[in-house]
């Protein structure tokens, strides 16, 4: 038992002479997004099926943006090519109540930008009363009446 009481009591002490010296630890923070990649769901239009994806003002990259699509046998992929000048595009045969898996492939004279987005552009809810059945049981069984499903 002392063995354990000295080893918590070490922890805490070197916990408090640690907080002393935070210049020295400093925490690690990942880079950020070369490209900053995103869309604009405020811009979703469900009657012609498009969405615009912009990307943070750098207008000298080329590149793919590539994402399957529903067709009527299957999906279909995809494949808008972006040139220099470029700072948004319009995605286009985009429904509800699909996940689209979107890779994007851009890069400058310096760097790529490689990532794998995805976008859900809504979701369908229907909803509907049923009828149900009474179905009567003898007093007996310790229930009066239940509905059945």
């Amino acid at each position: 038992m002392k063995i354990k009481l000295r080893f918590v009591s070490a922890i805490l002490v070197l916990s408090l002479i640690l907080s002393n010296f935070t210049g020295l630890i400093q925490p690690v923070y990942a880079a950020p997004d070369v490209l900053n990649f995103s869309i604009d769901h405020s811009t979703f239009n469900e009657n012609a099926g498009t969405v615009k994806a912009s990307w943070n003002g750098q207008l000298n990259v080329t590149g793919t943006i590539t994402y399957e699509a529903p067709a009527a046998s299957g999906h279909k992929t995809v494949t808008i090519n972006v040139s220099e000048g470029m700072g948004s595009v319009l995605l286009t045969d985009i429904k509800k109540d699909y996940i689209y898996d979107i890779n994007v492939s851009l890069s400058n004279p310096s760097t790529a930008y490689t990532a794998e987005k995805f976008y859900l552009a809504g979701v369908s809810v229907y909803a509907e009363q049923i009828r149900q059945q009474y179905v009567d049981h003898p007093e007996g069984e310790g229930r009066r009446g239940y509905i059945q499903l």
